[in-house]
């Protein structure tokens, strides 16, 4: 299994190969729950395989060998990053709870 990343403006028109990372297919049993997320500043990259939620850094994109995973969430799934800018508001007092 493989993950291309690509830079560039105006994707898709203007897209650049970076690199390729390869994930192995033997700890990726049910491929359609990888679900690959970047992180909001785009540095790093997070999907789920059979061990859990996998994290690389993808900060240098054209430096292939650079990209170390690490298990993050042992047994966890289907990873997301958020949109990152996002903060929950102030508790109100009056909301029960």
């Amino acid at each position: 299994m493989r993950l291309w990343l690509y830079t560039g403006n105006n994707i898709p028109t203007n897209w650049t190969k970076r690199c390729v990372i390869k994930l192995p297919a033997a700890q990726i049993t049910k491929p359609l729950y990888l679900h690959p997320s970047f992180s909001p500043d785009g540095t790093k990259l997070i999907w789920g395989d059979d061990h859990g939620v996998e994290q690389a850094s993808v900060a240098t994109p054209g430096i292939c060998s650079s990209y170390k995973p690490h298990l993050l969430i042992a047994g966890g799934s289907q990873p997301f990053f958020s949109a990152g800018a996002d903060q929950p508001g102030a508790v109100s007092p009056r909301q029960p709870g």
